[in-house]
C-alpha cells in the first residue's frame, strides 16, 4: 500500500512538472495520497510533502513570469 502511494504522489508532481498537469487538476487527489502516507511513513511523508510544495511553486513562478 506505501509504495502504491508514494508512486501516485510522484505521478502527480511528475504531471506538473512535466507541464502535462495543472497543480489544481491534482492537488485534491495528491493531497489524499499524502494524508494517507503521512501515518504510514512519516519520514517520505515529510520528503514528498517538501517536493509537491517546490513543485507548485515553481509552476506558480512560471506563470508568473509569462504576464
Amino acid at each position: 500500500m506505501e509504495s502504491f502511494l508514494i508512486k501516485q504522489i510522484e505521478n502527480g508532481i511528475r504531471g506538473v512538472k512535466l507541464g502535462t498537469k495543472k497543480p489544481q487538476d491534482v492537488a485534491k487527489r495528491t493531497n489524499k495520497f499524502l494524508e494517507r502516507l503521512k501515518p504510514v511513513n512519516p519520514g517520505m511523508y515529510e520528503e514528498l510533502h517538501g517536493k509537491w510544495i517546490a513543485q507548485c511553486k515553481k509552476y506558480n513562478s512560471k506563470l508568473e513570469e509569462t504576464f
